[in-house]
Parts: structure tokens; C-alpha cells; sequence
């Protein structure tokens, strides 16, 4: 298949060209399915950059000329400890004439692209998942400004000497294809311009709207290839890539790793669920099981995000099913202390219900004794004004009755009087 449109020799930016105002073109970097890189610094500061300048054919869309500068204005703002920021956007003159060129600075950023290293050899384990923890870092931040990164892969990860990754071309795939999914549509109009299939989710292959889980998919397939050496999913042509990971389930990374954490396994196998909502709900989540998988390998982690589903309706208890004491009376006030007390059933705030048996017991003892279940209130002591005792009471209407009859033999004997 013949490669998209590049730049010609008369299109490229010329050794000692300022560009932007302030950088000095030294020479090229590369170039790829977007447009050239190139070297440069920055003439104010003296600072190593790079330009990536978009191919002319990209240029020439008014589509992607907007979103260009509609997009680059938001990546500016973009800013992490693994994130490559973007310096400056705007337009540099074609030397060839014609529209003028689109063009991002970049710092300058010393390393090699994981995607050299994976040409080396499989990574260990360790050296995995640190370089995932660290991708994952970036994205937690691209993602929480609304970031989606759409061509997460090896080549967009960049490891300097010091083991220190940093990801590139955040946005870049939104510029050029929209914010749709890339797809078998945009494959063939770009010409296979962006979208690797071999690191595509399912969603975006079938050109969904996508979130921030596709990029959790594809660093599950990086961190596959990481651990392996090899890609999950594989094919004679990119449609029967994309079909792959559509249809075909994840293999473990462990049948072709032996010894892998059955821990790291699992994080594997969930990033690359079919269905996004069965992935890691963010990246922030994703690289927690990584570090917590660090320190339990052997322990999968299986504890469930977010907070815990709210609990089922209560349902009235069947006649022969006990009652709990908090559905009842309620709880516990502090200050009422490990006893509760108990008062008759006649008392007004309670609702009688039908007697049933409970075993009251010492729970340090065993011993215990049986007795009819009567409401229980729970209240503070301090509080609380018991009920008179009932001889008390009886005590009380003797003396009214004694009284009163006293007073009517007063009134009898003065009317005889």
C-alpha cells in the first residue's frame, strides 16, 4: 500500500529558517504520517526544541486548518510531569509556495522511543510497569482537562536515559480525523494517516464516540507487548487487525510470559476488555492496581472502584424472622452506652408488634435466658424521666380517694349543722 502524501524536498524547511519569531531550524528529526520534525532552538533562551510541521495535503483541509488552531490552543495549556507541552502553535511560511504551513513547537526531549526499545527484546516486568505507570500518569492528566490522546502507542512514548517516559502528540489525532472514532471510513480517506490498528479499542475501529477508556485500551495492549514481546491481536492487513480486536478474546500475557504476577495479568486482561465499561473507570485507577500489584503480586486485584452500590430496600420481615434491634429502635446514641432500656409497650412512641421468642444471652458467658420480645428504646440516661413504679401509683390514688371522701364528709356534716 503506498505510503500518504509526504512533504517534498522544495516543502521543507530550510537549515537557519526562523520560524515562529524565534526558532532556528538545524535540520530534520524524522518524519512521519502527520509531517517532518524538526531540530531547532530557541534563538531567545538558546533552548533545544523540536517543530513538527504538518504534511501540505493536511494543511490544505480547512477542516483541519480550524480544528488545527481551535486544538492547539487547548494542548498549550496541557502540563505534566509526562506530558510533552506544547510551546508554540501557529503557521510558518511554505517554501514552495501555497497555503502556509501548520506548525507546532515542542521541547527537545532526549531519548529513544519505546517502540526502539521493544525492538531490543521483551521488557521485564518491573521495567513494564513503571514505564506504564508513568504513561498512565500522563494520561490521568491529559484526561482530567478533557485530553483524549486517540493514537496512544509505542512511537508516542518517549524514555530518556533516566527511565523517565514522556508522551507526545496528545491531540493531534482529534486535529486531523475529528472527534469521532477513527474507523474503516477515516483509514481509508487518510490513507492510514492515524489510528495504528494494532493498538485501536474496539470502539474506535467501529468509529464510536470515544472517552478517555480508549487510551486505557491501547496501554493495555502497550503493556502487553511490553511484557510479551509480541501484540495481542495481529493480522495480514489492518482490516483484519481491527477485526481481531473486535471479535477475538485478549490472550493472557502470562501464557506467553511464564512467571508473570498473576496480579500485572489481570490489570492486562481488564485494559483490554471489548467493552469499555468492564476496563479501569480512569487512568488514575489503572495505575493504582499497578502500584498496589508491586507490592502483592501474587494477589489479583479485584476490590471494586468508586463508592460502594447503595444497599438493597429494606423489606418487612417475614412473622417467623427476628427483628434486628436497629431496624426497631433505631441506633445507639453515644452517650446511651453498651445498655439499652427497656419500657412497657403501653408507652405512646412505640408500635407494638406480634410477641415472638428471642434468646438473650451473655456473649462472654453463654449463659442466657429466654424471654418475649418487648421494644427496646435506646436514649440517654441523662435524659430520660422513668415511669413511676406501679405500687407508687396505687399509693397516689389511695390518697386522692382518702382526700376527696374527707372533703365530703365536711360539706354533709355543715349542711346538718
Amino acid at each position: 500500500m503506498d505510503g500518504p502524501p509526504s512533504t517534498t524536498s522544495e516543502e521543507r524547511l530550510r537549515r537557519g529558517a526562523v520560524v515562529l519569531g524565534k526558532y532556528e531550524v538545524e535540520g530534520v528529526l524524522g518524519e512521519g504520517g502527520t509531517g517532518v520534525v524538526y531540530s531547532a532552538h530557541d534563538t531567545t533562551s538558546g533552548d533545544a526544541v523540536a517543530l513538527k510541521v504538518m504534511h501540505p495535503h493536511l494543511a490544505s483541509e480547512v477542516q483541519i486548518r480550524g480544528r488545527f488552531m481551535r486544538e492547539g490552543a487547548i494542548l498549550r495549556r496541557l502540563e505534566g510531569p509526562h506530558v510533552c507541552r506544547i510551546l508554540e502553535v501557529g503557521e510558518v511560511a511554505n517554501p514552495a509556495g501555497g497555503e502556509p504551513l501548520l506548525c507546532l513547537a515542542l521541547p527537545r526531549i532526549r531519548g529513544r522511543s519505546l517502540d526502539r526499545l521493544l525492538a531490543e527484546g521483551k521488557l521485564t516486568e518491573a521495567r513494564a510497569v513503571a514505564i506504564a505507570k508513568q504513561v498512565l500518569e500522563a494520561l490521568e492528566c491529559a484526561h482530567g482537562q478533557g485530553v483524549i490522546h486517540r493514537d496512544l502507542k509505542p512511537h508516542n512514548v518517549l524514555v530518556d536515559d533516566d527511565e523517565r517516559a514522556t508522551v507526545v502528540d496528545f491531540g493531534l489525532s482529534k486535529i486531523v480525523n475529528g472527534g469521532s472514532g477513527t474507523g474503516t471510513t477515516n483509514l481509508t480517506t487518510l490513507n492510514m494517516v492515524f489510528g495504528t490498528p494494532e493498538y485501536m479499542s474496539p470502539e474506535q475501529a467501529q468509529g464510536d464516540e470515544l472517552d478517555g477508556r480508549c487510551d486505557l485500551y491501547a496501554c493495555g495492549v502497550m503493556l502487553y507487548e511490553m511484557l510479551t514481546g509480541a501484540l495481542p491481536f495481529a493480522g495480514d492487513t489492518p482490516l483484519a487487525v481491527l477485526t481481531a480486536h473486535l471479535t477475538e478474546p485478549a490472550p493472557s500475557p502470562a501464557a506467553a510470559a511464564p512467571g508473570l504476577s498473576p496480579a500485572v495479568t489481570a490489570i492486562v486482561l481488564r485494559a483490554l476488555s471489548k467493552d469499555p465499561g468492564n476496563r479501569y473507570s480512569s487512568a488514575g485507577a489503572m495505575r493504582a492496581s499497578l502500584e498496589r500489584a508491586e507490592i502483592f503480586p501474587d494477589e489479583p486485584d479485584d476490590v471494586p472502584e468508586g463508592p460502594a452500590p447503595p444497599p438493597p430496600p429494606e423489606r418487612p420481615p417475614a412473622s417467623d424472622e427476628p427483628v434486628p434491634e436497629t431496624q426497631r429502635t433505631g441506633a445507639v446514641p453515644p452517650s446511651a452506652g453498651p445498655f439499652a432500656l427497656e419500657t412497657s409497650t403501653t408507652e405512646p412512641s412505640l408500635t407494638p408488634r406480634p410477641p415472638s421468642s428471642r434468646w438473650q444471652g451473655d456473649a462472654d458467658t453463654g449463659r442466657g435466658r429466654e424471654r418475649t420480645s418487648r421494644p427496646r428504646v435506646s436514649q440517654p440516661t441523662s435524659k430520660r424521666t422513668p415511669a413511676p413504679p406501679p405500687r407508687a401509683l396505687g399509693w397516689t390514688i389511695a390518697w386522692i380517694l382518702v382526700v376527696g371522701a374527707s372533703v365530703a364528709v365536711g360539706v354533709a356534716l355543715g349542711l346538718r349543722g
